[in-house]
């Protein structure tokens, strides 16, 4: 007699062996609810592209009395006109939470909560999706807004709290949308070019919007136990210094450089790591930048992040030929020391960055042991030659 086996719990999430991110079930939505499979829904979100002038009437409830159907949440086809409604609602609340009254401004807040999660599950579905949210008109402003008011609501709340000398934490009153708003933003992997465009078209508008967007960036960095807001803060947070204009980037306010570099002591992702590094190596081309971000420790958290990696490539060098997967990983650890490397570069471009790498116990031997092991460029020899012309020292020379 065969035993019958017993019913396999599918997940509802795979991880992409290419991309090595999170990846939905065609076939499964959240919830475990069922839908059309991924061809079938790829040609109706085709048919609804060519016809979104003429979109299908709903037809009407059928009679759960009539017909004793499962009760679960129809699945909604993603269109434009849907999209935009969602934003619409967001401006909409935006404009409400700007209100004196205290009840009405809690009602939309919480109202623009669930709307920007449905935006969020929407763009979570597919790449259809989120190309289909980037391409409305205004939906990224939109989100930036969110991100703006919620930062300024919580500087209003911490300078409240400090004038009445309470205890109160102000970055708990952190929310309003802005946790979604910031999946959402880093989640449509938006292009330079359109993320500048948005930029300049706020700094047109209103004076000094820039480095609001910054400050809501920041503002999102300081939340410790909101540990995905800070990492998908520090990603968009790359993408808007690198557009930034040099006048405004060389007088980017300390928090910045203090929020990433404890990102990078606290993180142990590695594109947050990658993301990290990025804002550090484009930021601190000026000298008013490095020596903020060497007061901030980024000396320090560089070395001993390198000297994580070394003991990685030592343990890996033990082992047999790994498969492809780890081979990978190793690749992206390499990228990540030839970052921490070009950081490090900049930073010694300054006396206060030469004398914190001198004063690191193994600083100059990390960067050494970088130059023969893993770096193939020659970020560790301009590191050295920087260290041996402005800051030699007898240790210094015995290393040499």
């Amino acid at each position: 007699m065969v035993e019958k086996k017993e019913d396999e719990e599918v997940p509802c999430y795979f991880l992409c062996p290419i991309s090595l991110q999170m990846m939905r079930d065609p076939a499964v939505a959240a919830g475990c609810e069922p839908t059309p499979n991924h061809t079938l829904r790829r040609l109706i979100q085709a048919w609804c592209a060519a016809h979104h002038n003429h979109p299908p009437q709903p037809q009407p409830d059928i009679d759960d009395d009539a017909l004793a159907l499962p009760k679960t949440k129809p699945y909604q086809l993603v269109t434009t006109a849907r999209v935009a409604s969602l934003l619409s609602q967001i401006h909409q609340l935006q404009l409400l939470r700007q209100e004196s009254t205290s009840t009405s401004t809690s009602t939309s807040r919480r109202r623009q909560e669930e709307v920007l999660g449905e935006l969020r599950d929407v763009a979570a579905e597919s790449e259809w999706n989120r190309k289909l949210i980037a391409a409305v008109p205004g939906a990224v402003d939109t989100l930036i807004s969110v991100l703006l008011v919620t930062a300024t609501t919580t500087s209003s709340s911490a300078s409240a709290s400090a004038s009445s000398d309470t205890d109160t934490d102000s970055k708990t009153s952190y929310g309003g949308g802005a946790d979604e708003a910031l999946e959402i933003l880093t989640s449509l992997q938006l292009s330079l070019e359109c993320l500048a465009r948005v930029l300049n078209k706020q700094e047109n508008d209103i004076d000094e919007q820039a480095p609001l967007v910054v400050d809501a960036l920041v503002s999102a960095l300081e939340q410790r136990s909101n540990t995905a807001s800070r990492e998908h803060a520090a990603r968009l947070l790359a993408d808007v210094t690198a557009v930034m204009s040099p006048t405004r980037l060389a007088s980017l306010p300390e928090q910045v450089f203090r929020e990433v570099v404890q990102l990078l002591r606290d993180n142990d992702n590695l594109w947050t790591k990658k993301a990290c590094l990025h804002v550090l190596v484009g930021t601190t081309s000026w000298g008013r930048n490095r020596v903020k971000a060497v007061d901030a420790g980024a000396v320090a958290v560089l070395v001993d992040m390198m000297m994580l990696q070394l003991h990685h490539h030592h343990h890996d060098s033990d082992r047999p030929p790994p498969p492809a997967r780890q081979r990978r990983g190793k690749r992206e650890r390499i990228r990540l020391c030839e970052l921490a490397l070009a950081a490090l570069d900049r930073l010694c471009g300054c006396a206060e960055g030469r004398a914190a790498l001198v004063a690191h116990p193994a600083g100059v031997a990390v960067v050494g042991s970088m130059l023969c092991l893993v770096s193939h460029s020659d970020k560790a020899v301009r590191v050295l030659r920087s260290v041996a012309k402005h800051a030699a020292t007898p240790s210094v020379d015995s290393f040499s």
